[in-house]
């Protein structure tokens, strides 16, 4: 009862379709000038969508051919991270004065978050361009920024699973080698 009155309601399940369609009904009305329509947004990415591979400009491509220069600068970033995390990794596994002297380290830089390492990338990459005989720019701040930040944050995993593996070698094994007088290289090849 509210001021005397009988008062019904109903419930019905939310399920987050009335939501979307106000939502959607407000910024075709206008009533939002930041939050664009869906027409307006399928007219905008359709030809992202539409033809995925096409290369109209420079920043003006299909969604296909963004997402193999992304995938491609990952890959260029964790070839990075192996080439560099690889040794590291030996020396940890190897090494009990190597593993006193950088593994605090390591320990520290570890945790920082990707979106941390990013900025510093941009720093130190400031300026950068390689150019093509046609004089447009085919590699700037912004990828080697983005290959920095890759290969430092694939860097770690790298790093102390090698280690990790190298201290699992069961200690027979480097005995052996002793035994058998192969030399450094054999034996991190053949039993490491």
């Amino acid at each position: 009862m509210i001021a005397g009155k009988s008062v019904t309601t109903t419930t019905t399940k939310d399920d987050g379709w009335g939501d979307m369609i106000t939502v959607t009904e407000t910024s075709r009305v206008g009533l939002s000038k930041n939050l664009p329509s869906p027409t307006e947004t399928w007219t905008a990415s359709k030809p992202y969508i539409v033809e995925p591979l096409a290369k109209r400009g420079e920043l003006d491509q299909g969604i296909l051919r963004f997402a193999w220069l992304s995938l491609k600068l990952v890959a260029q970033g964790y070839a990075i991270a192996l080439i560099i995390g690889t040794p590291i990794g030996f020396l940890l596994g190897l090494s009990k004065r190597f593993t006193l002297a950088f593994d605090p380290i390591i320990q520290i830089l570890r945790p920082v978050s990707p979106l941390a390492w990013l900025p510093l990338g941009m720093v130190m990459f400031m300026g950068l361009r390689i150019n093509d005989d046609a004089g447009r720019v085919v590699f700037g701040t912004s990828d080697a920024a983005a290959l920095f930040t890759i290969a430092v944050c694939a860097m770690w995993p790298t790093v102390l699973n090698t280690a990790v593996g190298v201290r699992a070698v069961p200690q027979d094994y480097l005995n052996v080698a002793k035994v058998l007088k192969l030399s450094r290289s054999k034996t991190l090849f053949k039993i490491l």
